[in-house]
């Protein structure tokens, strides 16, 4: 699923980036944050332009796991492109930038205190920091008529992190990303098959077991995101 993120695509082709699969790998692995290559990737990550659906749902999965009050401002960013690219039905494709991310402030790199010297509040590693502000994001503008549900998995787990990190997505984002899995399943042609998802509506092979994982995930990320208990999704 993820073989899109080191591609070139568009016309002229822009490649996407996969540092932050990388970095991803890294904050599981338990590699220290004070590491040399850590840093330069988490450096490059948030200074660069939000571009792809793939990379921006990493980096708001990644800067909600180191520290989602700290990295807030990064995170509602990531939030915005999402729900700005996110397609008409619902669907996100590998994305595209998005003008509205540049009304969001970026604060100092640094915070110093009076001495001169940079403060930093230290969080164990696994211990996530407590969210005391919640920042709304609505839809400003639409990304193109349809997308893949691959793009759209990830879309849903970065959406996830961004609501962790107290960024409050309008309910009617949500229901319509919701609505776009429950009616693109898809029955199979063998009588042994089981009901799930491919990568687009165009294949005509049978449903696939990773897809249709990403589906069902999806489906309990949004019940998740709107309040509700995935154990009582028929569709799940």
């Amino acid at each position: 699923q993820l073989g899109g993120l080191n591609g070139q695509i568009g016309d002229p082709p822009r490649p996407i980036r996969y540092d932050e699969l990388v970095l991803w790998t890294f904050v599981h692995a338990g590699v220290p944050d004070s590491d040399a290559e850590f840093q330069r990737l988490l450096k490059g990550m948030i200074e660069a332009k939000l571009e792809r659906t793939y990379p921006v749902s990493l980096q708001a999965m990644i800067l909600e796991e180191l520290d989602r009050v700290k990295y807030q401002w990064r995170i509602h960013q990531c939030a915005q492109f999402l729900v700005d690219n996110m397609a008409r039905n619902g669907q996100w494709s590998y994305g595209d930038p998005v003008s509205s991310v540049d009304d969001i402030p970026t604060p100092r790199k640094d915070v110093e205190s009076g001495d001169g010297t940079k403060q930093r509040v230290f969080v164990p590693r696994g211990k996530k920091t407590k969210v005391v502000r919640l920042i709304p994001v609505k839809k400003k503008s639409h990304g193109p008529d349809g997308g893949d549900n691959s793009n759209s998995q990830y879309a849903a787990l970065g959406l996830r992190a961004c609501f962790d990190a107290g960024i409050v997505i309008e309910p009617r984002v949500l229901k319509t990303a919701r609505s776009w899995w429950r009616q693109s399943q898809k029955a199979p042609k063998r009588r042994d098959g089981g009901q799930g998802w491919c990568y687009s509506m165009d294949n005509e092979h049978d449903p696939y077991g990773s897809m249709t994982a990403g589906g069902v995930g999806s489906l309990v990320i949004y019940d998740y995101m709107l309040g509700e208990k995935w154990q009582n999704d028929r569709d799940v």
